[in-house]
């Protein structure tokens, strides 16, 4: 299939990029990346033959040509954003869509679309997409296989470091200081390595930096003791998530301690460590980083649970069976099947919507009042 991969150069839409294309190119697909803001997806469409597009909310979703996609008979695949008849999401960081996007994804003919958010979320925040007959899909965070090598029974790295983390500390500050602070306490930080915001120097006074290109994950990953799996205070008491760093630290032979509990319906308790609270985190961390041999067992298991079953081929072929696909993903002679979460979405209680509702309507406001000052400025 010829696949339009529809996003501008920023980092986010490229780093989940790099995974889809590795997975659909290894498969034999063409996929092409159309830039909306260097390129005009008018004149591609009409002058390419496109079997299938990759889109996504204010991502330059309105610049596809409608009618040319339904007279084609298209399919769209769309990461969308929550839209309801209360104007209400679960979360700051993630925004209500667009009113004019979400009506343009009611015209297209075949579309799926689909959130990372956990099914409990998507029934309730999706909604206006439920009342249109939209189906909304669970796709959680995977992981690219393409180069997965897996560890051998009793396979020994050079440690050097006992602390690695790749992510922004700025979203995450709120309930995880205090842990971050006595992990600290706990290594040498010669021995920590991070790759993130400016944040981790403001706070714990340990250097940081951003990702550089063409960065080794395997070789920092297997050469760390311990690579902390953090998520937000939010995404851990609500349940909304779980982060792309779950799959990417096993995969490239990482060891984690987990602290979102939602770890356990995606990993048995032999594949991932989870810690319950701060106290607990502190005592398995120190507990690992002095007996290292442990790990192993845990990095073994964790990657090849990724591989059989939370790749970017497993999140395909869930794609591929949802849209009618006749497709056997098949890669290095392996079959991959699409990933079916076990336990049944439940109904959010009404403490939790009501909060979520005040907390939008003052973030809305509060946006609106930023919005109304930076005018009165400018003028």
């Amino acid at each position: 299939m010829n696949i339009v991969y529809l996003c501008s150069s920023r980092y986010l839409s490229l780093h989940f990029l790099n995974g889809w294309r590795n997975a659909l190119v290894a498969l034999g697909h063409f996929v092409k990346h159309l830039d909306y803001n260097k390129e005009s997806v008018k004149e591609y469409f009409f002058s390419n033959n496109v079997d299938l597009v990759f889109a996504y909310s204010d991502e330059g979703l309105l610049s596809l040509p409608l009618s040319w996609i339904n007279k084609k008979d298209i399919p769209v695949i769309i990461g969308a954003l929550p839209y309801n008849h209360t104007f209400t999401t679960f979360d700051p960081h993630t925004p209500l869509m667009r009113q004019d996007e979400f009506y343009f994804i009611t015209k297209l003919k075949r579309k799926l679309v689909w959130s990372q958010h956990q099914p409990i979320y998507n029934h309730t925040y999706y909604s206006a997409y439920h009342r249109c007959d939209i189906e909304v899909v669970f796709l959680p965070h995977c992981a690219d296989t393409t180069n997965f090598v897996p560890l051998t029974q009793g396979q020994q790295f050079d440690l050097k470091y006992d602390f690695f983390f790749i992510g922004n500390l700025g979203h995450k500050k709120f309930g995880n200081v205090k842990l971050l602070k006595q992990i600290f306490s706990h290594v040498d930080k010669n021995r920590v390595l991070i790759y993130g915001d400016e944040e981790w120097t403001k706070i714990f006074n340990i250097k940081s930096k951003y990702s550089p290109p063409n960065i080794n994950l395997a070789q920092l990953y297997s050469s760390s003791t311990i690579s902390p799996n953090i998520h937000s205070l939010r995404q851990k008491r609500f349940r909304i998530l779980i982060n792309d760093r779950t799959f990417h630290i096993p995969i490239y032979g990482g060891f984690q301690i987990c602290d979102n509990p939602l770890i356990e319906e995606y990993f048995d308790q032999n594949e991932i460590v989870v810690a319950t609270d701060d106290n607990d985190y502190i005592e398995k961390f120190r507990h690992f980083k002095n007996n290292t041999n442990k790990r192993i067992p845990y990095i073994q298991k964790a990657g090849e649970k990724v591989y059989k079953e939370h790749s970017y081929f497993n999140r395909i072929a869930f794609l591929w069976e949802r849209l009618g696909i006749k497709e056997k993903i098949m890669y290095d002679n392996v079959l991959y099947k699409p990933f079916h979460l076990k336990t049944l979405p439940m109904v959010l209680d009404k403490k939790k919507k009501m909060f979520f509702f005040i907390e939008t309507r003052l973030y809305l406001g509060a946006r609106k009042c930023k919005r109304t000052i930076k005018n009165l400025k400018l003028h």
